[in-house]
């Protein structure tokens, strides 16, 4: 039985998933920074109970550079899942007034779905290796991914703005 806390809309989508939140930090979204740690505060609280390793937030630049970031973009694993740690994490991350950074949403997107497929790739070789059954439940595979992206859709750094668009 859910306990009363538990909402069943956001269970549907975020139980026994992996949550990743992208956010971006380019100098166009400070007139939106508030209202975004307010946001992430808000779906960290309400996914919380569901990610029981921890949530990822990445940033689409790594400007101001932080402990942890990787090629373009920024991963701070924040394995508490507290609301405030990713509160002090979104104000290390505010966009610099009066210096323009431009983000390239695909940099971090790529980096993110390349983590998520190589432990995939690496974790259905192993399981090959233990079981000659394909269908047997491993304990080591990766849940589904939820990506969860912050942004004003506005990215100057994309070579083609199309990209994303389907």
């Amino acid at each position: 039985m859910l306990s009363p806390k538990v909402d069943i809309y956001v269970k549907a989508y975020f139980d026994n998933r992996d949550i990743k939140f992208l956010v971006d930090n380019g100098s166009t979204m400070e007139p939106y920074w508030t209202e975004g740690v307010y946001l992430l505060e808000t779906l960290v609280k309400m996914a919380n109970p569901f990610d029981k390793d921890g949530m990822d937030l990445y940033f689409t630049s790594p400007y101001p550079p932080s402990v942890g970031s990787e090629d373009n973009f920024s991963k701070l694993a924040l394995h508490d899942s507290k609301e405030s740690a990713f509160r002090k994490a979104m104000l290390g991350k505010y966009p610099q007034k009066g210096v323009w950074t431009t983000t390239d949403i695909t940099v971090a997107i790529k980096g993110i779905f390349r983590e998520f497929f190589d432990r995939l790739e690496k974790t259905g070789r192993q399981t090959q290796k233990k079981s000659r059954n394909p269908w047997a439940k491993d304990p080591e595979k990766p849940k589904a991914l939820t990506l969860i992206i912050l942004t004003d859709d506005i990215w100057k750094a994309m070579k083609n703005p199309n990209t994303i668009n389907g």
